[in-house]
C-alpha cells in the first residue's frame, strides 16, 4: 500500500480503519461519503499528513481541536460533517500551513471570520452553512493575503444577507475593494435582503422586473 496516499471507496462495505495507524508517513487521506459513526482518534495522529478529505462523512463525530495532531496539514475538506464541532480558532496551529479549508454546511462550527485573517497561505475558504460570524467591511488590506475563493454564510455580514437596504452602499464598497485585490471573489454569490428586514416585501413572480432585484458585479 502506498504510504503517501490512502483513499477509501464510498461503498458501505466493512473496512478495518485501524490499519491506517501503521502508515506513519501518510500524506493524503480521503474518506468521503462514508458511513463512519463515532470518533476515530487515530485519524488525527498523522504528523506528516498534508491533505485530509472527510467530505460527506455526516455521522463522524470530531472537533476542530483534533487537527492539533496534524501539524503539517495544508488542505482540509470536510463539507457536510454534521457532527463536527468546535471553533475555527482551533486551527491556529495551521496558520502558516493551511491553503484550503472547506467547512460547507458544518452547522455546529463556530468562530469569527477574523480568526483566519492571518493565514497567509490560505487560498480557498468556504464557511457557508456554518455559525461563523463576522463582517466583510472589517477585512483590512493586510488580511487574507492569498485568498482566491471566499464563501461565507449569512452569519458574516455582507456575505449574502443584508439587514437593511441602507447598508448596501457600505457593503458594496467593501466587496468592490476586495474584488479589486482578488477579482475572482464572490463569483457565485448573490445578495438578498433578510426576510425579517423592515425593508423586505413580497413580489409577484410574474412581475420579476419590479424591485426587489438582484445586485450583480458587471465586468467590462
Amino acid at each position: 500500500v502506498d504510504q503517501e496516499f490512502f483513499g477509501l471507496p464510498p461503498e458501505p462495505r466493512p473496512v478495518n480503519l485501524r490499519v491506517l495507524a501503521n502508515f506513519l508517513d501518510l500524506r493524503h487521506l480521503k474518506i468521503s461519503e462514508s458511513h463512519l459513526n463515532g470518533f476515530y482518534p487515530f485519524l488525527f495522529q498523522f504528523r506528516n499528513l498534508q491533505t485530509l478529505n472527510l467530505s460527506g462523512s455526516g455521522r463522524l463525530k470530531w472537533d476542530l481541536e483534533n487537527v492539533c495532531g496534524l501539524p503539517n496539514l495544508e488542505r482540509l475538506y470536510c463539507p457536510r460533517n454534521h457532527f463536527l464541532t468546535g471553533t475555527i480558532n482551533s486551527l491556529k496551529i495551521l496558520e502558516g500551513k493551511l491553503v484550503v479549508l472547506i467547512l460547507t454546511n458544518c452547522r455546529k462550527v463556530e468562530g469569527c471570520l477574523k480568526d483566519l485573517s492571518n493565514f497567509v497561505l490560505l487560498e480557498e475558504l468556504d464557511l457557508d452553512g456554518t455559525l461563523v460570524t463576522g463582517d466583510i467591511r472589517e477585512i483590512e488590506k493586510n488580511e487574507f493575503l492569498s485568498i482566491k475563493n471566499l464563501e461565507v454564510g449569512d452569519g458574516v455580514y455582507g456575505g449574502g444577507c443584508l439587514k437593511s437596504m441602507t447598508d448596501a452602499p457600505d457593503v458594496m464598497l467593501a466587496r468592490y475593494l476586495l474584488k479589486m485585490r482578488f477579482p475572482d471573489l464572490f463569483e457565485n454569490r448573490r445578495w438578498h435582503l433578510s426576510y425579517v428586514s423592515s425593508d423586505y416585501y413580497e413580489v409577484d413572480c410574474h412581475q420579476s422586473r419590479n424591485p426587489p432585484f438582484f445586485v450583480e458585479f458587471i465586468r467590462v
